[in-house]
C-alpha cells in the first residue's frame, strides 16, 4: 500500500513538473512573437457610383507571414493579399452591405507574430445603392428688366434634390449666396453680378451622394437696373419706316412690336450700332432686298447694321428671306462685330454679282470685344453669278475674316448639310469660316446636348425640329 502511494505521488509530481515547464515555455513564446497592431483599414470606390473592390490594412509594423487565409471577412467576399512592409491591399467581391455599410475583417496571427488591434470594421462603397435621379428642370430670375437687378435664382427639379447644398453648384455671371428651398424647389441668393441687362447667368449643379442630377447646366437672362434704378426707355418698331430711327439714335433702345418685312432695293444699312436691339422673338424678312449699285454711287455690300460698336447688344431676332448684293453681298447683320450677338436666328438667301463676291450669314469680322451666343444658322445659301475659280468666290458662316484676339463665339452652329456656303476654304487660315457646324440630326433636338446653356424662356426645343425663338412680352 505505502508503495502503490509513493507511485501515486511520484506520478503527479511529475505531472506538475511538466505543466510547469510548458507553461514557462508558453510564456517564452508570448515574449519572442513581434507584436503588430492593425491601425486602421480603408475602402476604395466612391458613394452611390462606384463599389469597393480593396481594402488598405495599415499596420504598426510589417506582419511577416501574413496571408489571405489568417483573415476572415463579415460582409465581402475575401480575395488575393497583396503588399509588403507596413501596408496590405486585400482585394474583396461580393459585397452584401448596403451603402456606407461595414464589412468587418477579422485577423489571425500568423507564426511568430502576435497581431493585435483585430477585428476592425469599414464602411464601404456601393454602387447604384439607394441613387434618385433627378432633372434639373428649369431657372428663373427675380427682378425687372433695367429697373430692379437679379438677386435671386429660382432652380426647379422633378423631384426632391435631397442632400443639395450651395456648395453643389457653381454659378458663372454672379456671385453665389445661400440656398434655400425644399421639396422641387430652390431658391439661391445671388449678388455682385458682372452680367449686363438681358445676358445669361450660368448655373452648373454638382450631385449629391444619393442623388443623380440630370440636365446639371441651365440658364437664365439676368435682370440689371440701369440709370439709378430708372428704365431705360425702349422704342418699339412695327414696320420698316420705323427701322430709320435706328439712324438718328444708333445708341438708344428699341425692340420689336410685331414682324418686319422688308422690301425694295437700293437698302442703307441701320449704321454703326451701339444700343440695344431685341427683336422680343419676332422676324425680320428680306423681301428680295439688295444693296445699293455701286456703279450709282452707293456701297456694294449689304448688311442690316453698318458695324455693332462696343456696348451693342443685338438679341432675340431671326432673319429670313432673300438679299442681292451688287459686287460682295457682306453679311446679314453686320459687317464688324465688336458688341454682343446673342439669340438670333438666320435662314437667308444671299446672292452676289461678282467672281470676287463674298458673304457671311452673319457678320464680315468679328472684332475683339465681340462675342456671339446662343445663335443658330439653318439656310438657305450664298451663291454667286459667275463660275468659281480660285480665288473666285467664297462665303462663310458666322464670319468671313479670320477674328481678332479676344473674339467670341460660344454655343453657336449653323447646318453643314442645308446651308451651302459655296466655294468656302474649310482649312488653314480661313477654318474659322467653318465654326460651329453641325449635322442637322444634331441640331433638330430637344433641349439639352449642344443646347444644355440656351434659356427655355427665350428658345422653343422640339425633337425633329430647328429650335425656334419665342414670341416675348413687350418691356
Amino acid at each position: 500500500m505505502k508503495k502503490k502511494l509513493g507511485l501515486w505521488v511520484a506520478v503527479l509530481t511529475l505531472m506538475f513538473a511538466c505543466a510547469f515547464v510548458m507553461a514557462a515555455c508558453g510564456d517564452k513564446d508570448d515574449e519572442t512573437a513581434t507584436q503588430v497592431a492593425l491601425e486602421g483599414i480603408t475602402a476604395n470606390g466612391t458613394a452611390d457610383t462606384v463599389t469597393t473592390s480593396e481594402l488598405t490594412l495599415t499596420f504598426s509594423a510589417d506582419p511577416v507571414g501574413l496571408t489571405a487565409n489568417n483573415i476572415t471577412l463579415t460582409g465581402a467576399t475575401r480575395g488575393a493579399l497583396t503588399g509588403s512592409g507596413n501596408t496590405r491591399t486585400l482585394a474583396i467581391s461580393a459585397v452584401t452591405v448596403a451603402q456606407g455599410g461595414n464589412v468587418s475583417v477579422a485577423i489571425s496571427s500568423p507564426s511568430g507574430i502576435n497581431i493585435t488591434g483585430s477585428p476592425k470594421t469599414v464602411a464601404v462603397n456601393v454602387a447604384g445603392a439607394n441613387v434618385t435621379t433627378v432633372a434639373f428642370t428649369s431657372l428663373s430670375a427675380n427682378g425687372t428688366a433695367n429697373t430692379v437687378t437679379t438677386t435671386a435664382l429660382t432652380l426647379t427639379f422633378s423631384a426632391d434634390p435631397v442632400g443639395l447644398t450651395a456648395s453643389n453648384i457653381t454659378v458663372t455671371g454672379a456671385t453665389r449666396g445661400t440656398l434655400t428651398g425644399s421639396g422641387t424647389t430652390r431658391t439661391l441668393n445671388i449678388s455682385n453680378l458682372t452680367v449686363t441687362q438681358g445676358e445669361l447667368i450660368l448655373v452648373t449643379i454638382t450631385s449629391p451622394v444619393g442623388t443623380a442630377i440630370t440636365n446639371p447646366t441651365n440658364s437664365v437672362a439676368a435682370n440689371v437696373a440701369s440709370g439709378g434704378g430708372q428704365p431705360t426707355a425702349s422704342i418699339g418698331i412695327s414696320n420698316q419706316a420705323g427701322l430709320a430711327q435706328i439712324r438718328s439714335n444708333p445708341s438708344g433702345t428699341f425692340h420689336l412690336t410685331q414682324n418686319i418685312e422688308i422690301t425694295g432695293r437700293n437698302w442703307v444699312s441701320l449704321g454703326n450700332f451701339s444700343g440695344t436691339f431685341d427683336g422680343r422673338g419676332r422676324t425680320i424678312s428680306f423681301g428680295s432686298v439688295s444693296s445699293i449699285d455701286v456703279t450709282s454711287g452707293g456701297v456694294q455690300d449689304f448688311s442690316f447694321f453698318n458695324n455693332i460698336l462696343a456696348g451693342g447688344v443685338v438679341e432675340n431676332v431671326a432673319f429670313d428671306g432673300h438679299v442681292d448684293g451688287f459686287g460682295t453681298v457682306g453679311a446679314v447683320l453686320a459687317r464688324e462685330n465688336s458688341g454682343t450677338i446673342r439669340n438670333v436666328l438666320i435662314d437667308v438667301a444671299m446672292e452676289g454679282d461678282w467672281d470676287w463676291s463674298a458673304g457671311s450669314m452673319l457678320v464680315v469680322k468679328n472684332l475683339a470685344t465681340g462675342r456671339i451666343e446662343n445663335t443658330l444658322i439653318t439656310g438657305i445659301n450664298l451663291s454667286f453669278a459667275t463660275a468659281l475659280s480660285p480665288p473666285g468666290a467664297f462665303g462663310a458662316a458666322f464670319q468671313m475674316e479670320a477674328p481678332a484676339s479676344g473674339a467670341q463665339i460660344v454655343n453657336s452652329y449653323w447646318d453643314t448639310q442645308a446651308v451651302d456656303l459655296e466655294g468656302t476654304i474649310e482649312t488653314g487660315a480661313n477654318a474659322h469660316k467653318r465654326d460651329g457646324g453641325q449635322t442637322t440630326a444634331a441640331l433638330q433636338i430637344a433641349h439639352g446636348g449642344i443646347y444644355s446653356n440656351w434659356s427655355t424662356d427665350i428658345w422653343a426645343f422640339s425633337a425633329g425640329s430647328y429650335p425656334t425663338l419665342k414670341v416675348l412680352p413687350m418691356p
